[in-house]
C-alpha cells in the first residue's frame, strides 16, 4: 500500500481489560468525526466478536433507519463481520489458489474489489456514519465465532488483512475498529496488522495499565520487524477518571510518593522514547487535555454523550471526547503541539549513511521524524509520488531506498518543506 493511494486511515480502539469505556469512546469519536463540516465517511467496526456490544450504542441511530432495531431486541436479520469473513474464506476455498503462487496476492485483491462489502454495512441516521456489526446474532453465531481459524487464514493469505485495510480506506475517511480485549489472535489483527493509529484505553489500575503498555510494545515491535512501512502512532486514553479524588488522580498520573509506582504519564513517556527513538518525550500537555472523566449517568445503559449531552463546557464529557477526536483527526502525535508540522520518515538500512544525513537535516529544519534508520527493512522509491501524496494528506510518509537518487530525493523533500510552510 503506498501513501499516494491511501485516502483514509484505520484507527483501532483497544483495552487490555474490559470495563474501561473503550466502546463508548469509539462511539463518541465516530459521531464527532462524522459530524465534521467536511462530512467525512466514518465506518465503525465491532471486532469484539466474543463480547459484541458496539451495536447497543448505535441502536438509536439504526432504529430510525429500520424498525427491526427496536428497544428490546437486536435484529438478527443483518449479517456482520464474522459472516463477511466466512464468505471471503468460502470464495477463496472455491478458487483454490496456491498461497505460494505468484498470482495469489493479486487474486486476493481481485476478490476484494469484486466482493459485495456494502451488503454487510448498515447506514445510520447520522449522515456519514456507517456501522459493521459483529455478525448475525442467531443460533449459529457462537459456533461461527468459536470455530473460525484466524491464524489459519493469516498463514494462508498473510496479505489479506492489508488488502482489506486498503479497501476500507478507499471507501471511508476513518475506519474505527473496536478490538477484543486481552492478547488474542483477534486483538493481534486489530492492533498490529490493520491500524495506522492505536488508541489504548485504560483505567487507573495496575492490570489495565500494565497490560496496555505491554500490548503497545508488542504491536510497535511487530511493525518495526514487518514489511509494513506505515507508521503506527499510539494514543493513550485514560478513562473513567474520578474527578472527585484529586490526590488519587494526581498519584496515578505522576506516581506515588514512595516511588514504587511511576504513574501512567511517565510510563508512556519512557515507552515512547524507546519505541519512537525520541531524545525526550513530554506528555504533560497531552494529558492535561486528554482524560475521560467518570460521569455516573453514563454508567447506566449505552448512551452516546455527544448526541445527548446538552452542555459543551470544558467539564462536559462531550468536550473531553471532542478534544481527543481533534487530536486524532489533526494527526498530532501525543508529544507534539499544534505548532509543529510532522513528517514520518521510513529508512532503508541498505542506505544507512544517507538516511542518517537526511534524518539530521530534517531535524534541523524542524521536521519531527518518528521512525529511526533501524526501524524499516525495505523501502521504495518516491520521486513523483510526493506531489500526489501532498495533495491528499496533511502528513506524508517518505519512503527512502538505496535505489533512489539522493539529489532528486533532496529536491523533493525541499519542495515538501516549502509546501508545509505555505
Amino acid at each position: 500500500m503506498t501513501a499516494a493511494a491511501k485516502l483514509g486511515e484505520v484507527i483501532t480502539f483497544y483495552s487490555y481489560k474490559g470495563g474501561t469505556g473503550r466502546s463508548m469512546a469509539l462511539a463518541n469519536v465516530a459521531c464527532i468525526l462524522a459530524r465534521r463540516p467536511r462530512q467525512s465517511r466514518v465506518l465503525a467496526v465491532d471486532w469484539d466478536l466474543e463480547a459484541p456490544g458496539l451495536h447497543r450504542f448505535f441502536r438509536p441511530l439504526l432504529r430510525s433507519i429500520s424498525p427491526l432495531w427496536d428497544d428490546d431486541d437486536i435484529s438478527d436479520e443483518y449479517p456482520g463481520l464474522i459472516n463477511l469473513f466466512r464468505d471471503i474464506r468460502r470464495i477463496m476455498d472455491r478458487r483454490d489458489v496456491n498461497p505460494g503462487s505468484s498470482d495469489a496476492e493479486q487474486s486476493s485483491v481481485d476478490l476484494l474489489n469484486n466482493f459485495p462489502f456494502e451488503d454487510f454495512v448498515q447506514p445510520t441516521s447520522l449522515e456519514g456514519l456507517y456501522f459493521l456489526k459483529a455478525g448475525r446474532f442467531d443460533d449459529r453465531y457462537s459456533k461461527f465465532v468459536n470455530t473460525f481459524r484466524w491464524d489459519a487464514l493469516y498463514r494462508r493469505t498473510p496479505w489479506l488483512m492489508s488488502a482489506i485495510a486498503e479497501m476500507l480506506t478507499r471507501r471511508y475517511k476513518y475506519v474505527l475498529i473496536d478490538s477484543r480485549t486481552g492478547i488474542t489472535d483477534i486483538s493481534g489483527i486489530c492492533t498490529t496488522l490493520l491500524p495506522e493509529k492505536l488508541v489504548v484505553v485504560f483505567t487507573p489500575n495496575r492490570q489495565s495499565l500494565q497490560g496496555a503498555l505491554q500490548l503497545v510494545k508488542q504491536a510497535t515491535s511487530y511493525r518495526r520487524q514487518s514489511d509494513d512501512l506505515r507508521p503506527l502512532l499510539v494514543y493513550p486514553l485514560p478513562s473513567r477518571i474520578e474527578m472527585s479524588e484529586p490526590e488519587r488522580r494526581n498519584e496515578w498520573r505522576y506516581g506515588g510518593k514512595d516511588r514504587k509506582f511511576r504513574g501512567y504519564q511517565r510510563s508512556f513517556e519512557q515507552l515512547f522514547e524507546e519505541i519512537y527513538d525520541l531524545p525526550r518525550c513530554s506528555l504533560e500537555a497531552y494529558f492535561d487535555q486528554v482524560q475521560i472523566q467518570h460521569v455516573p449517568r453514563y454508567a447506566y445503559g449505552e448512551e452516546i454523550a455527544v448526541l445527548t449531552e446538552g452542555s459543551q463546557d470544558r467539564l462536559s464529557l462531550q468536550k473531553s471526547y471532542e478534544v481527543f477526536a481533534d487530536r486524532l483527526a489533526d494527526d498530532l502525535a501525543p508529544w507534539e503541539s499544534a505548532e509543529f508540522q510532522s513528517c514520518f520518515i521510513s529508512y532503508s538500512i541498505r542506505d544507512a549513511e544517507f538516511a542518517k544525513r537526511l534524518y539530521s537535516d530534517l531535524r534541523n529544519r524542524g521536521v519531527r521524524c518518528l521512525l529511526s534508520a533501524e526501524d524499516v527493512k525495505t523501502g521504495h522509491e518516491i520521486g513523483s509520488r510526493l506531489d500526489n501524496a501532498l495533495s491528499t494528506y496533511q502528513k506524508v510518509v517518505l519512503i527512502l531506498s538505496s535505489h533512489a537518487d539522493e539529489q532528486r530525493v533532496q529536491r523533493d523533500i525541499d519542495k515538501t518543506l516549502e509546501k508545509e510552510r505555505s
